[in-house]
């Protein structure tokens, strides 16, 4: 079970927003909505000491089985609440057992990239003119350059503590703003409410982890679970309308 949790989700950077999030002080209730937004829904299939394993996650939490589905297991199966995760996850943190030291040494510097990028790609569906208002204006210059460029800069700038908590500000206003307005952003996708207090809680002060003298993860194989499968072909394939167009055909 723990090798399974090392793993993190299945989007990319899962491990190192796991342990970010871990180095700020929060409450249970709130570490375990994280862990539970982050795993999101999916599965992944792992081979252990001469065993596969099946897992697949969703709302309800996460289930464990031997062979290539957890939906045919009865006795071979357990099942973890998204709150067994999180406090099991944080007891590894604790124990200097989740990860080496390399890798709790980038979730700080993956915080800063992630940041960036949003920072960056909510700017750009930002309606005309209010770009200006959000941000000060020798940072402007800059966003309007291109990327790599941009996200660099911002990276740069998450740095500084002065900074930051100026930019808070703004888009603490900004977030007010979207709640009377939406117009002022072109595209949602970069909701500036959310954006808001993800970046609040950026600022948040944080302590680092560190490993275990000795400690290193095992590397195991892994294989796409049948439960994988059946997900995938039941969402009907990346085509609008793919689920009713499959049954319509099978009906001929």
């Amino acid at each position: 079970m723990d090798d399974i949790l090392r793993t993190g989700g299945n989007r990319t950077g899962s491990q190192l927003r796991i342990i970010y999030n871990f180095m700020s002080e929060q409450s249970p209730g709130e570490y375990t909505e994280f862990v539970k937004r982050e795993y999101g829904k999916g599965g992944k299939g792992f081979q252990m000491d001469g065993r596969e394993y099946s897992v697949w996650f969703d709302e309800t939490g996460m289930q464990i089985a031997v062979g290539h589905t957890v939906a045919d297991q009865i006795l071979d199966k357990a099942f973890l609440s998204w709150k067994d995760v999180s406090r099991r996850i944080h007891q590894l943190l604790d124990q200097g057992e989740y990860a080496p030291q390399s890798v709790l040494d980038a979730a700080r510097n993956n915080a800063v990239k992630e940041h960036a990028q949003a920072l960056a790609y909510m700017k750009g569906d930002m309606a005309e003119g209010v770009a200006e208002i959000v941000f000060d204006e020798e940072d402007l210059p800059h966003l309007h350059s291109i990327y790599p460029e941009i996200t660099d800069y911002l990276e740069e700038k998450l740095e500084d503590p002065q900074w930051l908590s100026e930019l808070n500000e703004r888009l603490d206003a900004l977030a007010e703003a979207y709640e009377e307005n939406h117009s002022i952003m072109r595209f949602h996708h970069y909701d500036p409410i959310n954006i808001s207090k993800q970046f609040q809680k950026f600022a948040d002060e944080v302590i680092p982890y560190q490993a275990r003298d000795g400690f290193a993860w095992k590397d195991h194989p892994m294989f796409i679970t049948q439960d994988e499968i059946d997900a995938y072909l039941a969402g009907g394939g990346a085509y609008s309308q793919g689920r009713l167009r499959t049954y319509s055909f099978y009906l001929l």
